[in-house]
């Protein structure tokens, strides 16, 4: 017995750690099978893209799919700004890097992934787990907000926008209420403490028979509480709050110009065309469909049809899901596959 023991205490029977190389069998295997499974399910729209391409020069091609990826571009600055507080080592690339990242994991994980792989992988770049979770929701904030106030205005501003919208006049306004509602509550949570415990302790003494809710609503309480504070300390900085929501802005911009850059002048002229699209992307925010995958599309669609084409719309609309998911989609595929194996070999 005195054997036994001595044996467990030097080591004999301690777990055995997983080897690195079934680690990373396993990791590829993962990669692949989200790879592929991706392109398989989008597989009929690869076509579309192929007909598409066919249609502009490739020139432009380059250049729509480039405003796609310059999204992304000013999403990784964003990080590397809130995150460099945290982390004074990290770097430009690699909060372009984490941005690339989760676009690959918002289409394999239909949008659900996106915001864990950003925290994941901010995380290992040296920046708490708590920093990095209230950084990226207060960088959903700000996106969000920026989308509403984009699609807004245009349809404050565009006579033609609000005529299209006008035959879905009451699914029109009820998204923007819809939309407006959504902002004002992440924005109320994310700056009033008061008010964000009034509201959970009536969710609990409503939820108090269920203990599985209530152990849901003690994460919303911690995630809150971390946003809260992120959101102080951004707004302390008014260089830097002037700075996010200027990015937030142009970075709505880069993609909205590709529907008019796609169409070759036979739609509607540039603004017109940026008011569209913004408008449909924020009223697609209301719909419950992951990550906004076909509501934006129909909506688009819908509203375009009375100045052009059906053709031309679903054909315009086709070229912009592939710019603005799917080229960074695959650049992000590269960088999570790369970031993998550099770290095996480290």
């Amino acid at each position: 017995m005195g054997q036994l023991k001595n044996k467990k205490d030097s080591g004999d029977f301690r777990k055995k750690s997983v080897p690195p190389w079934v680690k990373s069998v396993v990791f590829y295997l993962i990669f692949i099978i989200l790879l592929g499974t991706a392109i398989y399910f989008h597989c009929d729209f690869f076509l579309d893209v192929m007909r598409s391409i066919g249609e502009i020069p490739i020139w432009l091609f380059v250049f729509v799919c480039l405003s796609g990826c310059l999204y992304r571009i000013i999403d990784g600055d964003l990080l590397y700004r809130l995150g460099r507080r945290y982390q004074p080592d990290l770097k430009w690339g690699q909060g372009i890097a984490c941005a690339f990242s989760g676009a690959f994991f918002q289409v394999t994980t239909l949008g659900s992934g996106m915001g864990i792989s950003k925290i994941y992988y901010l995380t290992r770049l040296g920046i708490p787990a708590a920093n990095s979770t209230g950084i990226c929701l207060i960088q959903y904030i700000l996106d969000r907000t920026a989308i509403f106030l984009y699609g807004f205005a245009a349809y404050l501003m565009f006579p033609t926008l609000r005529t299209a919208i006008r035959p879905y006049r009451f699914f029109g306004i009820l998204g923007i209420v819809i939309c407006l509602f959504m902002i004002g509550v992440l924005i109320l949570v994310a700056t009033s403490s008061q008010l964000s415990a009034r509201l959970l302790s009536v969710v609990r003494r409503i939820c108090k028979n269920h203990p599985k809710w209530l152990s849901k609503i003690d994460y919303m309480e911690e995630q809150i509480c971390l946003l809260q504070a992120e959101t102080a300390l951004v707004f302390r900085d008014k260089k830097l709050t002037v700075q996010l929501i200027f990015e937030c802005l142009l970075m709505q911009t880069f993609w909205y110009v590709i529907p008019y850059l796609a169409m070759q002048g036979k739609g509607p002229n540039l603004l017109t065309s940026i008011a569209f699209i913004s408008a449909a992307r924020m009223l697609a925010g209301s719909v419950p469909l992951p990550s906004g995958y076909g509501s934006l599309d129909i909506i688009f669609i819908v509203l375009l049809s009375g100045m052009v084409e059906t053709a031309i719309a679903t054909s315009t609309m086709v070229l912009f899901r592939f710019a603005t998911t799917f080229v960074p989609f695959f650049i992000g595929a590269v960088i999570v596959f790369l970031w993998r194996k550099r770290s095996v070999a480290s």
